[in-house]
């Protein structure tokens, strides 16, 4: 018997979109290359997606859901975005029915649009420990305190921006929290009740060294300016 759910097309957007920002990119890696779609708990619908380095997971709110048993999936990425353009033309407000078991996706609209998509096989990380990790560690009076990082953890970085911008919808402000505890900790993201993300340090093994007689220099000459 299959599990189905159903969510409103700014909800899938909101939630999927982001999401799918931190899926990985490598091809000798496909099992990275997707977002695993969890239904749990009778009613809980989780998305999550890492690429080793970085993070995210979405908990939508979703309705009318028939899950006499848990199911897991992983939607390929290229899946995931045929899905985001194929419903993203409807009205916000409705409704996207999502048809699951382990061999078939089937994501269709009262508009007729549907999509019929195989999930790929394997086993996939426990993203949502990791945030469970995280979030034992946050606190909202806790400073992300001193990173010296590279290039490549900027770049991390820069989905967790890429991510602000796709949650962000007409004039209603979005709210991020930063929180993190360490040099070679991950630092997690909390975009309000929507989404979770995680970005891994990165830095080499001089970096601490090179940085510190960075700040030692950069002090001794600014405070020669007048």
């Amino acid at each position: 018997m299959t599990v189905t759910f159903q969510i409103s097309e700014d909800q899938l957007q909101s939630s999927l979109g982001p999401v799918a920002l931190f899926a990985g990119t490598d091809k000798t890696l496909p099992r990275l290359r997707a977002v695993q779609l969890t239904v749990s708990g009778g009613s809980d619908v989780v998305l999550t997606a890492t690429d080793r380095f970085t993070a995210a997971i979405a908990q939508p709110t979703v309705a009318h859901v028939k899950a006499p048993h848990n199911v897991q999936v992983l939607v390929e990425l290229d899946d995931v975005k045929k899905i985001l353009a194929t419903f993203k033309k409807m009205p916000p407000a409705s409704m996207v029915l999502f048809d699951v078991d382990p061999d078939r996706v089937t994501v269709s609209a009262l508009n007729g649009a549907t999509l019929t998509l195989r999930p790929l096989e394997g086993d996939y990380p426990r993203v949502a420990s990791l945030f469970r990790n995280a979030l034992e560690g946050a606190g909202v009076n806790e400073s992300i305190g001193s990173q010296r990082v590279g290039s490549a953890h900027l770049e991390r970085v820069a989905k967790a921006s890429k991510l602000i911008k796709t949650i962000e919808r007409g004039t209603v402000p979005t709210v991020l929290e930063v929180h993190g505890s360490g040099l070679r900790k991950p630092v997690l993201y909390v975009l309000g009740d929507q989404v979770l993300a995680l970005v891994m340090p990165h830095v080499g093994a001089d970096a601490v060294e090179k940085a510190a007689g960075l700040i030692t220099d950069w002090t001794n000459r600014l405070g020669e300016v007048a």
